[in-house]
Formats: C-alpha cells, structure tokens, sequence
C-alpha cells in the first residue's frame, strides 16, 4: 500500500507541472477571442479588465478545467470506483456545461470539451476540460459569481450498502456538469494549475522560452511513472484479492455466507476498500447473506431524470425516447 502511495503522489506532482506547462505553451487561448483562466488566480484589476473585454464583445469563450468528481467522500455518500471515473471521463465530451440542474437546453451556458482522469489527494479524480461561451455567465464567472460545481451522472442502477453508502452500477455516463452555490463534492473547483488572462510569449514574440525540451522530458518521466503506478496497483490487486479469497473462504466455512454470494462481496470489496470489506465480513452473523442488493445484469438502455422545463411533460417525452417505462431513479447529482 505504502509504495502505490508514493507512486501516486509521485505522478501527481509531475502531472501538475506538466498541466502548467501545456497551458503555458497555448497562447492562442490567452489573449484572443477564446481565452484560458482561473479567475481564483486573478487580481481585481486583471478580472476588471476580463469582465470589460467580454462586455465589448471582444472575447467569445473562456476555456477552464475543473477538478469535478473523484472517488473521494462527498455529501451524498455516492461511491464510484475509480474504472467508473475513467467511464465518466470517456462520456465527457458528450455533456453539457449548465448554470443549474436541469434538461433545459436554454439552460446551457457552454460545452463540456472532454474529460480526464488524475491522481490528486489520494483519489482518483475527474478533470473536465470546458468552455463557457454564454456572455452573462462569462462575466458572472470571471467576478467568480459562479465558482463551483457538480456533476449529474447516469448509471444502469443504484445499490444501497450496509454502511449507507451508494453505489453505481456500470455503465456510468456524465449527463452535465453545472454551476451550484455548494457541491456535494466539496473539492469540485477550477483547478489552480492554470494561467490567468495575460497572453503569454509564443515563438514570435521577443523574450520566448523554449520549453519543448522540458515537456519532452516531463512527459517521458510521467510515461515511466505512471507504468510504475499501474504494475504497483496490479501487484496490489492481487494481493488483496487473494487474501479476501481466503476471507471469503473462512466466511462459507462458518456459515456467514452462501458460496453463491462471493461475487457480490468481492464487488462490494473493490467498491469499497479491501479493509472496509473486512471488517463487513466480520460483523457478519452465521447465515447472513450480503447486505447489498444483488446486482444482476445492467439494464440496456438505462433511464434517467433531472429538473425539467417548465410545461414539459417529462414521463411522456422519456417514454417516447426510450420506449421503455418512465423511471425517474437512475440519476445522482454529486
């Protein structure tokens, strides 16, 4: 556990420096119509400047990235595993950026680019790259009026755990991403790796900086790095999941579970944590069967529901959609 740690905090820190540096080198993004910031790194004066530029029309985008969900704790207690946030990153570039909950297409205030995944703080984190291009929503962020954010994700199913937690049930997708007054994921923010609205030198202008060599050399250490991190954690893998094998076997022998249920515990392993799952195990009583709703198999075309516009009749135009039954259970916002 000790060397997985090292090795993500490790990739962390060079991944952020290399985020930094290919912000740097982008100056498209910074002083024409389409600019990258982080109004959270900026003077009054710069943000001054920023809202009087996007008032004259001289500004027609503001590009940002934003550390959105993770498989950290939030509010709701949803728990996603960390192949779930690679598949919320996979669907990025399908959603939306909203100013607020809702399938109101008029709600829409930008486009969501794409999606990565880091490690940041010990979790796995979901990165969205977006792009505001709603004129009053632009000056309201670069006052950091609208500053933080949640996710609405889509799952196949819901499942209750013993401990109260929720889990989700691939396949996930990111519906949208929206602007809130408090997320449920508390670090949901833009992320502080980013330059603020100065242009910065290209290769044309006096007093550039070379940096390709640099980038060069940070993204093969990222490369080695990260290979590192994925044998750590497959090394990992199988040593936890030998050593619950044993667990689950020691359970069956007394009587605390059925043999026809080790799968769903190894699932509730993986969801929650090897020492989590353990400690599940133990609590158990002889006969006791797991405490998770069996997860069976994925629905095909999963349904979802968020706040809709007003005057629509959401069952109706869902069912006219899908052709299926109107369930309105299978979406979390987090």
């Amino acid at each position: 556990m000790g060397e997985v740690r090292t090795f993500q905090a490790a990739l962390e820190g060079i991944s952020d420096t290399l985020a930094h540096i290919e912000v740097a080198t982008t100056p498209q993004d910074q002083g024409g119509r389409v600019r990258r910031v982080n109004p959270g790194n900026m003077s009054h004066d710069e943000r001054a400047a920023l809202v009087a530029d996007i008032q004259k029309g001289d500004v027609f985008a503001l590009r940002f990235k934003v550390r959105a969900f993770g498989t950290g704790p939030n509010l709701h207690d949803v728990v996603l595993t960390p192949e779930q946030i690679k598949e919320l990153s996979a669907t990025a570039n399908e959603a939306d950026l909203m100013v607020r909950h809702t399938d109101d297409v008029t709600q829409s205030v930008g486009e969501i680019l794409g999606g990565e995944t880091r490690d940041m703080s010990g979790e796995h984190v979901l990165v969205l790259d977006q792009e505001l291009t709603d004129p009053d929503a632009m000056v309201r962020f670069a006052r950091r009026q609208l500053r933080s954010f949640s996710v609405s994700i889509e799952a196949a199913d819901w499942q209750q755990g013993r401990d109260g937690k929720v889990l989700a049930v691939s396949p996930v997708r990111l519906i949208h991403n929206a602007f809130v007054s408090r997320s449920a994921y508390r670090p949901a923010s833009v992320i502080n790796n980013q330059a603020g609205a100065s242009p910065m030198p290209t290769d044309t202008q006096a007093g550039a900086v070379d940096q390709s060599a640099q980038i060069a050399a940070l993204e093969a250490t990222v490369a080695a790095q990260a290979a590192q991190l994925d044998e750590a954690k497959t090394k990992l893998e199988a040593r936890e999941s030998a050593a619950f094998s044993a667990e689950l076997d020691r359970a069956c022998q007394a009587g605390k579970i059925k043999p026809t249920a080790r799968a769903q515990y190894d699932q509730a392993r993986k969801a929650m944590g090897f020492d989590a799952a353990v400690g599940l195990l133990g609590g158990l009583a002889d006969g006791n069967a797991l405490p998770i709703a069996p997860v069976g198999d994925a629905p095909t075309a999963p349904k979802r529901i968020d706040n809709a516009a007003p005057g629509v009749d959401v069952k109706a135009e869902v069912e006219r959609i899908t052709g299926k039954p109107y369930d309105p259970t299978k979406i979390k916002r987090v």
